[in-house]
């Protein structure tokens, strides 16, 4: 049986060889095999970045969304033995994976989502509302992880004061 472990991090910037490293030892210890990175802050992504994040080990594909210049950046990262991707929605924030994931010795035809949501709340809710409208169109059982740009309390945003 094949394990499958979905992390998601919002990584906030993936430039550095240090942090690349540091993904590919929790993807290893882990025996990660779904990936959803937010704020990559990368305009390029190649298979030479996805090498330095996941090393030689396994066979994996992968679905990205350039960065706005500083801003977002979205990377989904998958294990093919583990996710047959048939097709993929990607915008500028969120990706969208339509496929097989493989479950206890079965196929379970799903979506994964990746979702990096904007920090202003009109932009949010548009965000949210496609992505309602996309996700329930289809029909199947969602795994959805990433960053949604949502506080349950005022204490927890960063720069206000309380």
């Amino acid at each position: 049986m094949i394990q499958t472990v979905c992390i998601t991090w919002n990584v906030r910037g993936l430039g550095s060889l240090e942090k690349k490293a540091a993904i590919k030892r929790l993807l290893h210890n882990s025996k990660t095999s779904v990936l959803f990175l937010q704020e990559t802050k990368l305009q390029k992504c190649d298979d030479w970045v996805i090498r330095q994040i996941v090393g030689l080990a396994g066979i994996y594909r992968w679905s990205f969304v350039p960065s706005v210049g500083l801003s977002g950046g979205l990377l989904t990262i998958w294990d093919l033995e583990v996710f047959e991707c048939q097709t993929h929605i990607a915008q500028r924030n969120f990706i969208i994976l339509i496929g097989c994931l493989a479950v206890q010795n079965t196929k379970l035809h799903c979506t994964l989502v990746n979702v990096y949501g904007p920090n202003g709340a009109i932009e949010r809710t548009t965000i949210f509302n496609t992505l309602r409208e996309t996700l329930t169109s289809l029909q199947l059982p969602i795994l959805m992880g990433g960053d949604f740009n949502i506080v349950c309390r005022r204490e927890e945003k960063q720069g206000i004061n309380v």
